[in-house]
């Protein structure tokens, strides 16, 4: 706390001075610009949409069933949640990754670290 600084004299008043001195705080720009774009893209949720191309009755109402489905699963498995994570890895590092898994026959989804994925070629 002291080290470096010149003091006039040894009594406590000398000292009161250069121990509450306000030092300039770093600003972190990346963070900031970071948390921004992060916050308008979130702010509107991708959802999953089944769509037909000319169906019939039957057809475009299987594919609201399944885009039901979908929305159910993405959010019993945290995939929101998750996807939040991985995109601001994607603003922060370049990349951002996630794993789709099942447990107990379950979809789960995580986020994965971009320096831990090996891309086999």
């Amino acid at each position: 706390m002291y080290e470096g600084q010149r003091f006039d004299a040894l009594s406590p008043g000398s000292y009161l001075d250069v121990a509450f001195e306000e030092k300039p705080k770093p600003i972190n720009v990346v963070r900031a610009v970071v948390d921004t774009i992060h916050a308008k893209i979130v702010q509107s949720k991708p959802r999953p949409l089944a769509l037909t191309k000319g169906g019939d009755f039957k057809a475009q109402q299987r594919a609201k069933k399944i885009t039901k489905l979908a929305e159910a699963i993405a959010y019993d498995s945290g995939g929101d949640a998750e996807a939040s994570r991985v995109l601001r890895d994607t603003c922060s590092q370049g990349s951002g990754a996630c794993k789709v898994f099942t447990v107990n026959g379950k979809v789960r989804v995580s986020r994965v670290l971009i320096h831990q994925l090996f891309v086999d070629p």
